[in-house]
Formats: C-alpha cells, sequence, structure tokens
C-alpha cells in the first residue's frame, strides 16, 4: 500500500499538477464556446476530456521533459520533487517507473484519438500529442531551438482547439487562436527566465534553454512584443471592452524586469502566473455563464 500511495505521489510530482489550469483550462474556453446548450459541459465525454487535459496530459509532457532534461538539470528537478511531494528518491527516469507511466498515459492517449467526433479534432488530437513529445525529446527539442521554441508553444492552447472543434466541426476564429497563441508564448517565454517558475521543466531551466537560446534582454523584449500583440487583439475583437483594456499590464511585466536582478525575475514569473491562472478562471466562468444564461 505504502509503495502504491508513494508512486502516486511521485506521478502527480512529476505532472505539475499547478500546471493543470493551461490545458484544461484552453479545453473548457473552447468546448464551451462552441457548445450550443449548457447541458454540452455535463456530458461525460466533456469532463473525461478536462481529466485527460489536465492530469493525464500534464504527466505526459512534464515526464517527457524530465526524462530527456539535461542530466544535472533532471537531477535538481527529481530533488525539488521528492521534497515537494515527500516521496521516496523518484531514481533515474529510466527506472521502475517513469517509462511504463509514459507508455500508460500514450495508451491512453489513443483510445481518447478515437473518442474524437470528427476528422478535425482527431488530427489536432494528433497534433497535441505528436508536440508533446517533439517539445521536449530529441531529435526535436523544439524548446531548445529559436523560433521554434515560440511557435511551438501552440502545444498549450491545442487543447482549446480540440473543444471548440469537436462541436463546431471547424476551427475556431482565427483571432482567437491568435491572440492566445502571442498570449501563451509570452508567457512561457517570460516565465521560463526564472529559476522556479512554473512554466518551467526545471528549475534551472534558465540555464538550459530560452535564455542558452536568445540572452536575458532579447528575451524579455520578445516576450513583451508578443504580450502586446496578444493585447492588442483581445482589446480590438473581444466583446467586453473596456474591461479588456487589463490585458495591457502583462506586457509590462517583461519591459519591468529588464533592469532588476534574476531573483526578482522569479518572483515576477509566478506573479505572471497567478495572474494568468486567475485570467483563465474569469474567461472560463465568463464563457459558461453566457451559456447557461
Amino acid at each position: 500500500m505504502d509503495y502504491m500511495a508513494n508512486t502516486i505521489k511521485k506521478i502527480l510530482a512529476i505532472s505539475r499538477p499547478k500546471m493543470w489550469v493551461y490545458p484544461a483550462g484552453a479545453y473548457i474556453i473552447g468546448f464551451a464556446a462552441s457548445s450550443y446548450h449548457w447541458v454540452y459541459v455535463t456530458s461525460a465525454a466533456f469532463w473525461l476530456h478536462v481529466l485527460f487535459f489536465s492530469i493525464v496530459a500534464g504527466i505526459f509532457i512534464h515526464g517527457i521533459a524530465a526524462f530527456f532534461d539535461e542530466p544535472a538539470s533532471n537531477h535538481t528537478t527529481k530533488q525539488k520533487l521528492e521534497n515537494k511531494a515527500r516521496v521516496e528518491p523518484l531514481g533515474e527516469p529510466s527506472e521502475h517507473w517513469l517509462i511504463p507511466v509514459l507508455l500508460a498515459v500514450l495508451a491512453l492517449g489513443a483510445i481518447f484519438l478515437f473518442l474524437q467526433p470528427n476528422y478535425p479534432s482527431a488530427a489536432l488530437f494528433v497534433a497535441f500529442l505528436f508536440l508533446g513529445y517533439a517539445y521536449s525529446a530529441p531529435p526535436f527539442r523544439l524548446k531548445d531551438r529559436p523560433l521554434l521554441d515560440i511557435f511551438s508553444t501552440v502545444l498549450f492552447i491545442l487543447p482549446g482547439v480540440i473543444g471548440y472543434t469537436q462541436n463546431a466541426h471547424e476551427l475556431s476564429e482565427p483571432f482567437m487562436i491568435a491572440a492566445a497563441w502571442f498570449w501563451i508564448a509570452g508567457t512561457v517565454l517570460f516565465s521560463s527566465l526564472g529559476e522556479t517558475s512554473p512554466t518551467a521543466y526545471s528549475p534551472d531551466l534558465a540555464d538550459a534553454s530560452t535564455v542558452k537560446v536568445y540572452g536575458r534582454r532579447v528575451s524579455l523584449y520578445i516576450a513583451a512584443i508578443l504580450l502586446e500583440i496578444a493585447a492588442l487583439l483581445v482589446i480590438l475583437s473581444w466583446q467586453f471592452f473596456p474591461f479588456t483594456l487589463i490585458t495591457l499590464v502583462f506586457p509590462v511585466f517583461p519591459l519591468w524586469f529588464l533592469q532588476r536582478a534574476k531573483s526578482e525575475t522569479q518572483v515576477g514569473a509566478w506573479i505572471m502566473f497567478y495572474m494568468n491562472t486567475a485570467l483563465v478562471f474569469a474567461i472560463c466562468g465568463t464563457v459558461i455563464f453566457q451559456l447557461v444564461f
């Protein structure tokens, strides 16, 4: 029993529970936005996908990252996870538990692929699984390649596009996809500059990917530009003006930390994480409220 409980703790730790809100929130927003009645969000298929894009997707994306990251970075990550989850040492990723877990997740993903109601959502689901692997695994390692690391953050908004397509049988409006992509790309780029940022796959990711590719100052400028474009798309296209003007706060964050110490950037990354989490919950609540009433 203790062994089983310890294994479950390890799996939950590697899935990074705080990050579940991003893919699951994106799915809820996309699915609800394309629903014609509130009963859609009470279906078993909807809630099964919410569970998949939170727990299962977290295990897959972050498990792949933990398995293929540099040994030194991976060792630090494992220590952090062990301390946080209060479990026995994880050991090498290839031993005992991580490979079987990832294979089980892939098998579950294959089952969900056949549950897709139409070809567009099935194709997008395959793209999500592929990007979840290619983002961190060789020979792709998209997160370590200039420009590709930014474009590949579409991985984190694909659940929303999948949810929308499941009901609408077509892609959502281009501006919605573009705004979401610019937003998540800027968020990931800024957050990865902090050692302990919530979107970092390892505590020293600042030395492992983004900074190595662009440098700290360039990364902050790029993040500010991406978030500014996202904010403008939301302001010009969303119906809740002038409340959408609050999105202009987000591009200020990267610029504010240009002259700040690395430790302060870490704090900023966590602040942005909580702001984004609040934003996701606000959008989810607004979309579902409109659906019900």
